[in-house]
């Protein structure tokens, strides 16, 4: 089945069990927060976000016995902890991305190491041999080359 993506004011009202005409008025009492989108011919459209929205008031209000001016507090606190996690979540996501790619490097440097490691090895240069000189090795293939 798929979901709906807008609601009307009636289905709205159905769904909360507060009359249309309330609705209407919460929108002037609740300005900040309920704000559904109007199509063409002026018909509300609520989206999920807006009847959640309604029914976090209907609660707030008939339920928790808040005051309208209280609501609104109570759902600017509300929208604050939940910016406040929402960024929290981010920064954690943001952290962990960080990690890994760090993880990534690290694991990237050592096979680097490794493959130089290997290289030197197969070419004869040792620890002590950085500052250019050859090994006795090399030294030694270099006295069989036939001068020129």
């Amino acid at each position: 089945s798929q979901k709906k993506t807008y609601y009307s004011i009636s289905e709205v009202a159905e769904i909360s069990g507060v009359n249309t005409y309330v609705l209407r008025f919460w929108e002037n009492k609740f300005p900040k927060f309920l704000h559904p989108k109007k199509d063409r011919a002026g018909r509300r459209r609520y989206r999920k976000e807006d009847l959640e929205l309604v029914l976090i008031i209907v609660d707030l209000l008939y339920q928790r016995k808040f005051t309208i001016d209280g609501a609104n507090l109570e759902l600017d606190k509300m929208s604050h902890q939940d910016f406040t996690h929402r960024l929290k979540n981010e920064q954690f996501k943001n952290q962990m991305t960080l990690r890994q790619i760090k993880q990534s490097l690290e694991k990237i440097n050592k096979s680097i190491k490794n493959a130089v490691q290997k290289t030197e090895k197969r070419i004869g240069f040792s620890d002590e041999a950085r500052d250019d000189s050859l090994s006795i090795e090399n030294r030694q293939q270099l006295k069989l080359w036939p001068d020129r």
